[in-house]
């Protein structure tokens, strides 16, 4: 079980550190939105989730650190967890008090709303010479502060990585991503760590936007459930006033994953 919120903390002070340098205050991306997701998760019940997500990221050179948080209104049966997905009790031996611990997401038909789990996370894009390629590394932490009794989060801290590479083929940008995730597990439930890979496909054009469609796919994260996989399509375009627009619908394609999902995002530039 990971719990290592004072690490965490001292993990963002180490990211603002990388971006910061003497005579200059990094730019600052603002990001919000709203997001909204549906399925049956391979039961017999709809679970839905809204999500108002608020995202501040500081850019200075190659470094890039932030931090991210969601209002979350989630509805149904209480086996979705929001960022993790469907997940399967398991009974573990009475404590020392004589109960047994137990994930504690409600079971029945419910519906909840609150902050979701705080996440800090930074990249580096490493220089690559005179390619014309783009290599982005990235790491992330998700502690444990959504009120996991009302089903809002896992109430653990979990960690990860992400390699992403990225180039241009004619028309079309094309990336190609792969990660792994390290999963604090809640008292109940036996969760995994695992790979998750991405690739998706955007033609940018100068009027009209840029559209893209992706693949997404993670192991599957506890016993009984199968990997989680989508397919998404998206559109953005720049607007003016330093602002962008992006709007994108999903379909899953395995019952770890939404039945479908869709949302927009606003970002702000600021100076």
């Amino acid at each position: 079980m990971i719990k290592s919120r004072p690490s965490s903390l001292f993990s963002l002070l180490l990211l603002l550190a990388l971006c910061a340098r003497p005579g200059s205050l990094p730019a600052a991306v603002l990001a919000t939105g709203v997001d909204y997701s549906s399925g049956k998760y391979g039961g017999d019940t709809t679970s839905t989730s809204l999500s108002v997500p608020l995202d501040v990221t500081w850019t200075h050179g190659r470094f890039d650190a932030g931090f991210g948080i969601a209002w979350l209104r989630i509805s149904g049966a209480g086996t979705a967890i929001p960022g993790l997905g469907p997940v399967r009790r398991v009974t573990l031996p009475a404590g020392p008090t004589g109960r047994r611990p137990r994930f504690p997401v409600p079971a029945s038909d419910t519906t909840a709303t609150g902050l979701g789990d705080f996440s800090l996370h930074g990249a580096w894009t490493p220089p690559l010479g005179e390619s014309d390629l783009r290599l982005r590394l990235a790491a992330a932490c998700k502690l444990g502060t959504a009120d996991e009794t009302k089903g809002l989060g896992s109430g653990e801290t979990d960690y990860a990585v992400d390699a992403d590479l990225s180039g241009t083929a004619g028309v079309f940008d094309w990336s190609l991503g792969l990660g792994y995730q390290v999963l604090g597990e809640p008292d109940g439930v036996a969760l995994d760590n695992g790979f998750k890979g991405r690739a998706s496909l955007s033609v940018p054009t100068a009027r009209a936007g840029t559209w893209s469609v992706a693949y997404d796919r993670t192991a599957s994260t506890n016993a009984g459930v199968p990997a989680a996989a989508a397919l998404n399509l998206s559109w953005s375009k720049a607007l003016p006033a330093r602002t962008a627009l992006s709007l994108y619908v999903g379909a899953g394609l395995s019952d770890a994953s939404p039945e479908w999902s869709a949302g927009l995002s606003l970002q702000f530039t600021l100076d």
